[in-house]
């Protein structure tokens, strides 16, 4: 296993007494392959640990030059909290963290945004109050604006983002304007190559999705409306 060859030689190297910095790049290193390899049992505690170790480390005499990049931990511990102990209201509030209090940058405040509108996306539709759950909604809509005009994300992060706009669109029965957003990210699967299996199944079952609420609410409309969703299911 690569991931693990790797946190040995970050352990052999932590085992000496390395400045504040390396330290810090190192704890998120570590929590990095693991959420990747999919060892994230005792993950979240163990990064909250660290990362209060590194404030203590922060309090010694020190270089005024140095610095720890907090956003890219915050994130990291998000994502602890999601895929370790399923804690999407945790999650979410150190994702918020990192963007808001700490004004994450470029590729960190990418990953940032598409984790919290993933997370919105599923408040939502636990949200039984209607004003509640199309305020998730539009902020989801945001963050994944965020990630689509950032020049920092990846052509994979675009294409998941606007996957994710027309799912939001999807839930706001806008099959208009889903059907677009899906539209532009299928054109970019084209040249996407990695992870393009996974990216192409996201995008089918939001399709489904889509093509199921439409079919269900054009069942109730009558005249123009019923025959316009009618259209929409099929060119989901």
């Amino acid at each position: 296993d690569p991931s693990a060859e790797v946190r040995r030689e970050l352990g052999i190297l932590l085992a000496d007494d390395v400045d504040v910095e390396l330290d810090a790049w190192s704890v998120g290193l570590d929590a990095r392959l693991r959420l990747d390899s999919g060892d994230v049992e005792g993950l979240a505690h163990g990064l909250v640990f660290q990362m209060r170790r590194l404030e203590g480390r922060l309090e010694e005499p020190r270089d005024p030059m140095v610095s720890i990049e907090w956003p890219r931990l915050w994130v990291l511990l998000g994502h602890a909290y999601r895929d370790e102990l399923r804690l999407g209201g945790r999650a979410m509030e150190c994702y918020e963290v990192a963007l808001d209090r700490l004004d994450a940058m470029g590729p960190v405040a990418v990953e940032a945004s598409l984790s919290l509108a993933g997370l919105e996306v599923s408040m939502a539709r636990l949200e039984l109050r209607p004003e509640q759950h199309a305020l998730e909604l539009e902020k989801a809509f945001g963050h994944y604006e965020d990630v689509v005009s950032s020049p920092d994300s990846t052509l994979g992060q675009q294409v998941s983002a606007g996957i994710g706009k027309g799912l939001v669109r999807i839930l706001q029965d806008d099959h208009q304007a889903a059907l677009e957003h899906l539209r532009k990210a299928a054109a970019s699967t084209v040249v996407f190559r990695d992870q393009q299996a996974a990216i192409c199944k996201e995008a089918v079952l939001v399709a489904m999705e889509g093509a199921e609420r439409a079919g269900a609410v054009a069942m109730r409309e009558e005249g123009i409306e019923g025959v316009g969703l009618c259209d929409s299911v099929v060119e989901y």
